[in-house]
């Protein structure tokens, strides 16, 4: 009996003593609260109707393929996306296949593109800057 109670003392001393002293997981070092998808001259109108994607954290100097999909052509009329950049400082674009032609009131834009993180921790939305 008393090798039983020593055996479960040591067992509950053992989990306890490795859930105290492992660390935590570290979290990501760039940490994206949202893509923000706009186009300051309305194409697709995503001036008057911005664009927000969510879930997306990655790690320093970190380069992702991405497909942005899902968004509609909030013009009746047939739009053209020539190109996309961040003003987000330390984020840079590329990989994507442009002009991109959309029917007019298309309800599912897709775009595929690489996102090159920054060097250094960030914490904050990403812009995408449609033209």
């Amino acid at each position: 009996m008393i090798v039983v109670v020593v055996v479960v003392v040591l067992l509950v001393v053992s989990v306890l003593a490795y859930a105290l002293l492992t660390p935590p997981a570290a979290a990501p070092a760039v940490q994206i609260s949202y893509i923000a998808a706009w186009a300051p001259d309305n194409v697709c109108g995503l001036k008057a109707n911005p664009v927000f994607f969510y879930g997306y954290n990655t790690s320093e100097n970190a380069n992702d393929s991405l497909e942005l999909y899902g968004w509609p052509n909030y013009n009746s009329t047939a739009c053209t996306i020539k190109a996309v950049t961040t003003n987000t400082t330390g984020f840079a674009l590329r990989g994507m296949t442009l002009p991109l032609n959309v029917p007019g009131g298309d309800t599912n834009i897709s775009l595929n593109l690489t996102i090159e993180a920054p060097g250094s921790s960030y914490t904050g939305p990403l812009n995408l800057v449609f033209a």
